[in-house]
């Protein structure tokens, strides 16, 4: 009898459990876009220290900051900016990242990264970019910008100035088919990203290695075929080497 009872009672729970998950879900809408114009999004990302969510919103040319708590949406800087959508994601700001207390970002139209600073809500260094962008990261353990450049099928990458005032354009990977997506793995001494434009089988590019910790970067990247994926790794056992 027990036995009986107890099997009714799980019943009774699993069916509760699949109600709730059968309610469906109610979004919030954040406008983002004062005309209510498309803007072409490609990347958002979370700012812990900021406690807020990065919208890089495309061809409005501003780099929104959204607090998840109240859903209020604020602009930190203004890139180029277009007046008409046409669809696509090919305008205006399209990817940021932060790190150090600082943001970062692409421009798409005038093919540069930025640094801007939050507080100050302005943008405080430009560098040009030697192809058009896709997406940024930062990554710690070098202090650098990572900028996908799909067309040039490489990874440009740039140091960052003690003082965060300067970017110096120091190195690129080559990506054969051209990057696109990128997720840098710190603790792990990973890039990690898929090639731009294929829908074939996933398989990978790797290189050995890790993200250099001591002054030192290095980079390689190798690529089997069909890929879709990529592993991209720095490191003393490298192809290629740059120290500084």
């Amino acid at each position: 009898m027990m036995v009986r009872i107890r099997q009714l009672g799980a019943m009774a729970l699993l069916l509760a459990a699949s109600a709730a998950c059968a309610q469906p879900f109610r979004g919030e809408a954040i406008a983002i876009a004062d005309d209510k114009k498309g803007i072409g999004f490609d990347d958002l990302r979370y700012s812990p220290s900021l406690h807020r969510v990065l919208v890089p919103a495309g061809r409005t040319g501003n780099l929104v900051l959204v607090d998840p708590s109240t859903y209020q949406p604020g602009v930190v800087a203004r890139l180029s900016k277009e007046e008409a959508y046409g669809g696509g994601h090919g305008e205006g700001t399209t990817s940021a990242d932060e790190g150090e207390g600082a943001l970062y970002a692409i421009d798409r139209t005038s093919k540069e990264v930025v640094i801007i600073d939050p507080a100050a809500r302005r943008i405080v260094v430009h560098a040009p970019l030697g192809g058009s962008p896709d997406y940024v990261r930062y990554v710690a353990p070098t202090r650098e910008l990572w900028v996908t450049e799909p067309d040039a099928e490489r990874i440009e990458i740039f140091s960052i100035s003690p003082k965060r005032d300067a970017l110096t354009s120091v190195a690129s990977i080559a990506v054969p088919g051209g990057p696109e997506s990128l997720v840098i793995d710190a603790a792990g001494g990973r890039a990690f990203s898929h090639l731009f434009g294929l829908e074939r089988a996933s398989s990978s590019i790797s290189g050995p290695g890790r993200l250099p910790r001591s002054g030192r970067t290095a980079a390689t990247a190798r690529a089997a075929s069909p890929t879709t994926n990529a592993c991209i790794s720095s490191s003393q056992a490298a192809r290629r080497e740059r120290r500084w």
